[in-house]
């Protein structure tokens, strides 16, 4: 787990703010951290699966920041009709939480604003904690019309919609408990207060971008794509999909081989 220390009063000393002013911290450490865990094993529990596992620390580390956890009914609707939260900040895609299943679904019947609940991984191991302020009516539809244009189930996108959503959504603010640990790839795990760190006080940067890539290894479109960019930017944060990419394409080691080989070789 990292150990940098960013601070409010250090934070606005950099050249880029996070998105909305504000980098999110949800992570529980310590004395606070162990309560918690007493605490979850009397809570109700809902099972999450990998992609929500994601999304969740995500969200703790300040990756989605400025939002502390999902969405509730306000900012969910505004995001999808205007792609802004209601306060006005721009964001492209509602984080939303609606589980599917019926034990789900008579869980969340019994449930009211205020309450807590543990959020727990296909391992039954405690992931992170939600305080609800919110519930509301998941009209996966609207959803599905307002994001893809289309309710036809053929769209992954869509597909996902209908496959991973309940008809109620929760919302409210969520703390980490437990992180994934991502085996071979665990040393390269940067939280955003470590790229931070790097970019900006070890090497005293001044402009970052930042690149995604998908499930194909490194090639001579990434890189045209990067050496324009670092042509008008200092730096530039490499991203790698690993776990949701498919592995019939190309084995994830592989993958970050080609990576570490173009960085090392070929970039300045």
């Amino acid at each position: 787990m990292s150990q940098n220390v960013l601070t409010p009063e250090k934070l606005k000393t950099y050249p880029q703010q996070p998105h909305g002013g504000k980098l999110v911290d949800q992570i529980l450490k310590g004395k606070e951290r162990e309560e918690a865990l007493e605490r979850a094993k009397h809570l109700p529990k809902i099972m999450v699966d990998m992609e929500a596992v994601i999304t969740l620390e995500m969200i703790a580390t300040g990756v989605l920041s400025p939002n502390e956890g999902f969405m509730n009914e306000d900012d969910y609707n505004s995001v999808l009709s205007d792609g802004r939260l209601k306060n006005g900040l721009i964001w492209p895609v509602p984080l939303s939480f609606a589980p599917v299943g019926d034990r789900n679904k008579q869980l969340i019947d019994s449930l009211s604003i205020g309450d807590e609940i543990v959020l727990i991984d296909e391992q039954k191991e405690p992931v992170a904690l939600l305080t609800l302020e919110d519930i509301f009516d998941y009209d996966r539809d609207y959803r599905a019309t307002h994001l893809f244009g289309t309710t036809d189930r053929n769209h992954p996108g869509v597909d996902a919609i209908y496959r991973r959503m309940g008809d109620t959504a929760l919302g409210g603010p969520v703390k980490l408990l437990n992180r994934m640990h991502w085996g071979p790839f665990e040393q390269l795990r940067l939280e955003p207060k470590d790229t931070w760190h790097q970019f900006y006080e070890e090497k005293e940067m001044r402009s970052v971008g930042g690149f995604i890539t998908g499930a194909n290894p490194l090639h001579r479109g990434h890189e045209y794509i990067h050496r324009n960019a670092l042509e008008e930017l200092d730096g530039l944060l490499i991203q790698p999909l690993v776990e949701m990419a498919k592995r019939e394409y190309t084995r994830h080691e592989f993958r970050m081989l080609s990576y570490r080989s173009v960085m090392e070789t070929y970039y300045p």
